[in-house]
């Protein structure tokens, strides 16, 4: 499956409940941010909700990971999970399940919290299991620590006058489309302090790893393909950290943990709740509150 170019449209979630229910009710407009953060907020949470046809338009990563998660001809999977820490084989269950979860917004399950790149079927360390599947997701995050830090950021995925080509992400993806390779983003709300924005890059050109190689020759080469495909990774997350640096001007640094090829990212779409100890008290967004 082909991402399109140049972008996909934004993609957020929202953690808003401790609640059984699938989609919890969250009001945004009570967030003490600015009239338009909140709207923004809170119409892509709506939109989520009860527009099945603008969830569906932004969901192209979504579908990507899904389509991509379990592919036992190749050998590989992306791997999602609800939680961080996580084996590997429970890792690949929770792909094959993914794999053939059907959904249809907005009557769709929630879905996993966190995806990462395609690995090799095992059970070695991650790092030592990279693959090709054609498209490498490279993440960016910046933990903001206060209000005014937090709308900077968010301003960011705004339009002016409604226009999103007229917001400063829309510079950067101008900016990314001279890399030949690059196939777009998403923006992921993580529920607290931060936006993960993820960039896509194509990786089908790469000939000493081929992305439509079947099981066997990739275990073979598995060594060597681990090794080039953190070096691709690498190489992509430089290149997008420096046009967000001359493009944005970011509050604070870019975390620097989220240059790793197999970090766990945050998904689009899925349902957070605030956990004991990770409140974000700018936002008046804690345990305690978020029912």
């Amino acid at each position: 499956m082909n991402l399109p170019k140049p972008k996909l449209a934004v993609s957020s979630h929202l953690a808003a409940s401790t609640s059984e229910h699938p989609w919890p009710s969250f009001d945004g407009t009570k967030l003490p941010l600015s009239q338009p953060a909140r709207q923004q907020l809170s119409r892509i949470y709506s939109d989520f909700r009860n527009n099945p046809a603008v969830a569906e338009r932004k969901s192209g990563l979504l579908r990507w990971i899904q389509s991509s998660a379990f592919d036992p001809v190749k050998g590989i999977h992306v791997p999602v999970s609800e939680i961080v820490e996580t084996s590997a084989m429970d890792a690949l269950n929770g792909s094959k399940t993914f794999a053939h979860t059907p959904f249809n917004f907005p009557d769709m399950p929630p879905v996993p919290r966190f995806f990462s790149n395609a690995l090799l079927v095992g059970t070695e360390s991650p790092s030592r299991r990279g693959t090709n599947a054609g498209l490498i997701i490279v993440t960016h995050e910046i933990d903001t620590e206060s209000l005014d830090e937090f709308e900077h950021v968010l301003a960011w995925t705004r339009g002016a006058e409604g226009d999103f080509k007229k917001n400063p992400f829309a510079d950067l993806d101008r900016r990314l489309c001279r890399c030949h390779e690059y196939r777009g983003y998403s923006i992921v709300y993580s529920g607290r302090r931060s936006l993960h924005f993820h960039f896509f890059f194509q990786t089908k050109h790469l000939g000493n790893a081929p992305w439509d190689a079947d099981a066997l020759p990739r275990k073979h080469a598995q060594r060597q393909t681990a090794a080039l495909m953190r070096n691709v990774h690498d190489l992509y997350w430089d290149h997008a950290r420096t046009a967000i640096e001359d493009v944005l001007d970011p509050p604070r640094p870019v975390d620097r943990q989220m240059r790793s090829l197999t970090k766990w990212r945050r998904m689009p779409w899925a349902i957070r709740s605030i956990e004991k100890g990770k409140d974000c008290s700018f936002l008046n967004l804690n345990e305690r509150k978020s029912g």
